[in-house]
């Protein structure tokens, strides 16, 4: 239950704060939201520049660090399926919903 349940959670999570940024930068409502894009963008580029990176560290520099790393979460791609579903879910459920279509 919990390999279904925290992909779902993350996803929906992430679908509502995508349609944050997205609804004040359609709307021009906040000069926040370009900030917010940029940084959602920067901090995911970032991310996979370290998960790359460590992963070039374990598999080149450090033997040792192998057994560590296995040891990581490492989503398989039906976890990483999960999420992806809760994240339109999500947003498009509450964007009907704010604006009374429901």
């Amino acid at each position: 239950m919990m390999t279904t349940t925290k992909p779902l959670v993350m996803g929906v999570l992430m679908g509502l704060m995508m349609l944050w940024m997205v609804h004040g930068q359609i709307n021009g409502e906040t000069s926040l939201s370009g900030i917010a894009v940029i940084t959602f963008v920067g901090v995911h580029i970032l991310f996979a520049a370290a998960i790359i990176g460590a992963g070039l560290f374990v598999t080149r520099l450090s033997p040792a660090a192998r057994q560590w790393l296995h040891n990581l979460h490492r989503p398989s791609l039906r976890h990483l399926g999960i999420m992806l579903l809760g994240a339109p879910l999500s947003a498009c459920s509450v964007h009907i919903w704010i604006h009374g279509l429901i």
